[in-house]
């Protein structure tokens, strides 16, 4: 199990939660190089999807991109064209929509149990500053502790600001819906040992193809 981020506090945290049995890096090329690591999760800022994407491909992983898929049209066309040379899985989603409750909810509607169905109204609701996507400032964001040249990859260049960096991402282009082991600037990856978070069919489907065991999967 490895994890890549920026913030030196995220990998403190994944560490934390793992029990230590968490590799972690800045680099996510070290995610990439490593021959155990089946498939990633990228769970990054909005402009690193598409070249960590096609690094992924080209390392020879199974990708699960969060949604948005990328910035452009152009890009959408090259991911689309590397994963078709690749032969590897690649799935753009967003985790609340492929979650376990989903997947239940369908269940539900599918049995028939509701009888029949003429309107549906659907709700979100969020009771705390996280669920409205305003997430707090770590006290020690500085950039000493955040790789804030590799944070902006090819973004246009400014000094550092902690409302945009990973540690304190508060929206728009630079937050990102994440694994419980990762951060808005994770990339995060399956290996053979680790039950990934991911979409169950999904991981299903690229252990199938690349070998792995059923049991690195989620059964739910």
């Amino acid at each position: 199990m490895i994890a890549a981020d920026v913030y030196d506090g995220h990998h403190t945290n994944a560490k934390e939660i793992t029990k230590g049995a968490i590799l972690t890096t800045r680099d996510y090329h070290e995610v990439l190089s490593r021959k155990d690591v089946d498939a990633v999760v990228i769970a990054t800022p909005d402009h690193w999807h598409h070249r960590m994407t096609l690094d992924a491909f080209d390392a020879g992983k199974h990708v699960y991109v969060e949604k948005p898929m990328t910035w452009s049209i152009e890009q959408g066309r090259e991911m689309v064209a590397a994963t078709a040379k690749s032969g590897k899985l690649l799935m753009v989603g967003s985790g609340a929509k492929t979650s376990p409750l989903t997947t239940k909810a369908r269940e539900i509607v599918k049995s028939g149990v509701l009888g029949k169905i003429n309107m549906v109204r659907m709700l979100n609701h969020r009771n705390n500053a996280e669920g409205a996507w305003v997430y707090a400032i770590p006290p020690d964001a500085s950039p000493k502790t955040v790789d804030w040249t590799r944070f902006l990859g090819n973004a246009p260049k400014r000094a550092y600001d902690p409302k945009y960096s990973s540690a304190g991402a508060a929206g728009g282009s630079t937050r990102a819906v994440s694994p419980p082991t990762c951060s808005c600037t994770s990339f995060l990856s399956c290996t053979r040992s680790w039950t990934w978070w991911g979409p169950s069919r999904w991981c299903r489907k690229a252990a199938s193809t690349a070998g792995m065991t059923a049991a690195t999967c989620p059964t739910s």
